[in-house]
């Protein structure tokens, strides 16, 4: 996902609608990329990835889309890391907010690979002046939650759920607690109430992490971590049922 700023790596240029001319013009192109380009009709549209050839035929940069300035979305630089092949990229021009397409990159690179391999990611080379270490916190974050939504109902249900959340734990030194059985059903009788129809192996569970200076103001997160079953009543139609998985994500 990241690679060190000393590593060899693929200029990408950033173009919208508006500074396509000026690039094509040669602000940012030779006179052999500039008609590449054109004759790709490459327009800058949103979310557009091109590899634009060098002398020897090999790719020697990429353009990103980036579409009208009013409607740019700040990570359409996602749409880089799912359309290149592996190999070391870095932000070379148009990028207005850098941290914010280094993120971008960072979290479409992503890739399930719980059940066969994936194939190898593209990475970046941070630009200078964006936190990298900020960008692998929150990507670790994000991946961790698409791994537990992406992950099979039967090999996802409450107790994976609590290990994983134990595993995240001790990994940030954070202290962890899992209430269930009757200190559920005493304590919080609405949550057991909720799961009770379950299994006793997958039985409800209240899942607790604290972390952080005990003395700092107290800033509390509450999440419905959803596990699916493999049986049971289909209540909703198909389309209904397509995303559901995506519950997990509280």
């Amino acid at each position: 996902m990241i690679a060190g700023a000393a590593t060899p790596a693929t200029p990408i240029h950033a173009v919208s609608p508006a500074t396509l001319d000026a690039f094509l013009a040669g602000a940012g192109a030779d006179a052999d990329a500039a008609g590449w380009l054109a004759d790709s009709g490459f327009t800058g549209a949103a979310g557009a990835v091109l590899a634009v050839p060098g002398p020897d035929g090999r790719r020697a940069s990429v353009v990103l889309g980036t579409g009208d300035p009013g409607k740019a979305s700040p990570l359409v630089a996602g749409a880089l890391s799912a359309a290149l092949p592996a190999g070391d990229y870095r932000l070379a021009s148009g990028f207005d907010d850098p941290a914010a397409a280094a993120l971008a990159f960072a979290l479409g690179a992503y890739r399930f690979t719980r059940y066969r391999d994936g194939d190898a990611a593209p990475r970046l080379v941070i630009p200078e002046g964006v936190d990298a270490e900020r960008i692998g916190r929150i990507a670790d974050g994000v991946y961790l939650a698409r791994d537990l939504v992406n992950t099979a109902a039967n090999d996802l249900g409450p107790a994976e759920l609590a290990e994983a959340a134990e595993e995240l734990a001790d990994r940030h030194g954070a202290a962890f607690s899992v209430t269930m059985g009757d200190a559920l059903a005493e304590g919080f009788p609405m949550v057991h109430a909720v799961g009770a129809a379950a299994v006793p192996a997958r039985g409800p569970r209240l899942i607790d992490l604290t972390w952080g200076d005990a003395a700092a103001p107290k800033v509390t997160l509450v999440g419905k971590g959803v596990c699916f079953d493999t049986g049971g009543l289909d209540l909703k139609p198909s389309a209904g049922m397509l995303l559901m998985k995506k519950d997990m994500g509280g």
